[in-house]
């Protein structure tokens, strides 16, 4: 069931990178020293790593740089989560009125409306989560914390939650401060 959901949100985003990893630094030589270490280790390239140093300017495109894949991500969820849910509205509805269920049975136009409009709604508000991808807020905020007390942040954007894993794993042999995506 997992992993269908999986595959199911990688079709709903349109981002090249869904995931992030990353870790708080003390200096830029730790730092260069663990992007060294995730380039030898694992199969990412360079691109897919950022080096943030403290004080740096425009920070927030580095750390959410697919706007593009974002906007993509809101049109696409929204379309497929929402017609989703309008569809199981109406088959709960017909599902509910074909059992007899009294005040359902009894008022089907209605029951199809209410639980089609509901249906719709839970759709559009699990599009909105995807959308909003509360998962990077912890990753983005750690990393502003990171910057404002002189700190470097080595941020890397995986192709899949598998990759920001072990991505995660070899950054928390150099920082205690790693984090990563749900």
């Amino acid at each position: 069931m997992l992993k269908e959901a999986r595959k199911m949100k990688s079709k709903l985003t349109g981002e090249t990178y869904p995931s992030r990893a990353g870790a708080a630094f003390d200096d830029a030589a730790q730092a260069q020293a663990a992007v060294s270490s995730l380039i030898a280790s694992l199969n990412i390239s360079a691109e897919q790593i950022s080096v943030l140093a403290p004080h740096a300017r425009h920070v927030e495109k580095k750390l959410e740089p697919e706007t593009r894949g974002i906007a993509t991500t809101l049109a696409r969820t929204h379309i497929i989560l929402g017609a989703a849910g309008l569809v199981t509205g109406f088959l709960a509805a017909g599902i509910f009125t074909l059992t007899g269920v009294p005040p359902f049975a009894d008022n089907p136009f209605y029951t199809a409306l209410a639980l089609a409009f509901l249906g719709t709604l839970a759709g559009l508000f699990v599009a909105g989560l995807i959308t909003l991808r509360p998962d990077h807020d912890r990753v983005v905020l750690h990393a502003m914390d990171a910057l404002r007390c002189n700190r470097w942040f080595v941020l890397v954007y995986a192709r899949t939650h598998r990759e920001a894993q072990r991505v995660l794993e070899i950054l928390q042999r150099s920082s205690r401060d790693a984090v990563g995506t749900v």
